[in-house]
């Protein structure tokens, strides 16, 4: 490790170098101790390592949709944890690039490595002793498969930063290029936001945004490019519809506002029109409706009528199509009570004779059905349920003119409709608005309206989730009476390096 006045550079013990930026003028510092690494060997060099030729199929027509031939894994991984990682996460496509990836070190080293130059600018670190032994405890969580953070990290972080340990400098590929990119920088009342040079120079490293959206229609086509933003770097979205005047609303002039269901299934299409992060997988939308909201019935209803569509044509259509076949067949070497039912079947009407495709990914679910990427809660408010336990009634309020009711109703009218549309279609979920801001930490700043689209980050809009996920398995250990122990306190040493590498996300990474 050496430091002078114009760089510090971290040097480890794998023979890299980390060029460390300036350090930010803040006090102390975190320490930092061993629990996955230790001090005799780096955590690369307590794993075998093998190369490995990786091939994905389509398992309808056995082509090959991904290869990646001679990577470099740990071999204690098994063949799907690999082969998910590279078509996924690996960077680069072009054997020979500046920005290819053939060996998980160098995932492993994008994502330790650049939270260690994090880290270090923001001031988490005491020492350069706290930052190395910060860095090789992360190495190790990766190598192990004791930790892995959300998807957008291990998406985005590090293309911009590895020229510091050595790999190629993609900076200047990467500027003026791709999505515009803002960081915001300064204290709450003095917040101030940059356009930056790259998606990739504060990279979007949370797996969702708690967004909202005005009712006007400038706010409505904001949030289209909103949504797409973030589903173009890998992240998900969650939103509540209420904000939107209801399709029983007057605009100003003549008429009736379209109703935020409407409105909702562009920004749905464009949902399913963006890869997330690039890649392979659909973008991820949690959509709410508070239970008083004057659409509140067509929304419970929204995905169980496109449902219907798909059980005609699944159901009736497909099941026409294979009856026709076996009526041709008939026609020809059947009894003649199966000639009979055959002239009968093949006079009957077919639009076509192709059958459709159930996969999320066909025509039918994902090009022709709506609101097919998103997850749909009704979020009940707590005087729903005082009227439902009172046997009482309950009612929809305009959202323009909040003392103006729509419509007066039983409870237990709404809470069947719910019953029967999940009973058929699974959704939608239930959020109840009342407990949820009783738990509410934040009460002074504002109300909580949505959650993620895994509804496990429930908070304040315009805020993210920062996800990571535990291998529970690794922290078993042997008693000394030879039974399974769950290591509690490993547990709380990887769950404290996690919450650092979240924190930074929110300091260092952008909206994009």
């Amino acid at each position: 490790m050496t430091t002078d006045n114009s760089q510090i550079t971290l040097k480890l013990r794998t023979g890299q170098e980390i060029i460390l930026p300036p350090r930010k003028d803040l006090l102390g510092g975190l320490k930092f101790t061993r629990r996955f690494s230790h001090n005799e060997v780096h955590p690369y060099d307590e794993v075998d390592w093998a190369r490995r030729d990786v091939r994905i199929m389509d398992w309808k027509t056995g082509k090959t949709i991904y290869e990646r031939l001679g990577l470099e894994a740990p071999a204690h991984w098994d063949d799907n944890a690999v082969k998910i990682t590279a078509d996924k996460y690996l960077f680069g496509s072009e054997p020979g690039s500046l920005e290819y990836e053939d060996s998980f070190r160098n995932i492993y080293d994008r994502i330790s490595n650049t939270y260690t130059v994090w880290g270090w600018e923001e001031g988490y670190f005491a020492t350069l002793e706290d930052a190395e032994i910060f860095n090789e405890e992360i190495k190790a969580m990766l190598v192990q498969q004791i930790w892995a953070p959300n998807s957008p990290v291990w998406f985005n972080i590090g293309h911009w930063e590895q020229w510091r340990w050595g790999r190629p400098d993609l900076r200047e590929n990467y500027t003026g290029h791709g999505n515009k990119a803002y960081h915001a920088k300064g204290s709450k009342n003095n917040l101030k936001t940059y356009t930056v040079q790259s998606t990739y120079e504060y990279p979007q490293c949370s797996a969702c945004f708690l967004t909202e959206v005005g009712d006007s229609m400038e706010d409505i086509l904001d949030h289209l490019t909103t949504e797409g933003r973030i589903f173009a770097s890998g992240s998900g979205v969650g939103i509540n519809l209420s904000t939107l005047r209801s399709s029983k609303e007057p605009i100003s002039g003549k008429g009736r506002s379209s109703g935020p269901i409407s409105f909702d299934r562009g920004w749905d299409r464009m949902a399913g029109a963006i890869k997330s992060g690039g890649k392979t997988r659909r973008a991820a939308r949690m959509v709410l409706m508070f239970s008083d909201h004057p659409d509140i019935f067509e929304f419970i209803n929204t995905k169980n009528r496109q449902e219907d569509i798909a059980k005609v044509i699944l159901r009736e259509h497909n099941v026409h199509v294979e009856l026709k076949q076996i009526a041709e067949t008939k026609l020809v070497a059947g009894t003649p009570a199966e000639k009979a039912a055959a002239r009968v079947i093949l006079s009957l009407p077919l639009a076509t004779k192709n059958s459709f495709d159930p996969h999320m990914d066909a025509l039918l679910y994902g090009e022709t059905l709506s609101h097919q990427n998103a997850n749909h809660s009704v979020s009940v408010k707590g005087d729903f349920w005082q009227a439902l336990a009172n046997n009482g009634n309950t009612y929809t309020r305009w959202v323009t003119n909040p003392a103006h009711i729509e419509q007066t109703f039983r409870a237990q009218e709404l809470l069947e409709a719910m019953a029967k549309s999940i009973w058929e279609n699974g959704e939608p979920g239930v959020h109840n608005n009342d407990v949820i801001n009783l738990w509410n930490p934040v009460k002074s700043i504002g109300s909580i309206t949505t959650s993620n689209p895994c509804s496990e980050y429930v908070f304040l809009n315009n805020t993210s989730c920062n996800l990571s996920s535990f291998n529970a398995y690794r922290f078993l250990t042997k008693g000394d009476d030879g039974k399974p122990v769950f290591d509690a306190d490993a547990l709380t040493h990887a769950a404290r390096l996690a919450m650092v590498c979240a924190d930074l996300n929110v300091e260092q990474a952008a909206s994009h």
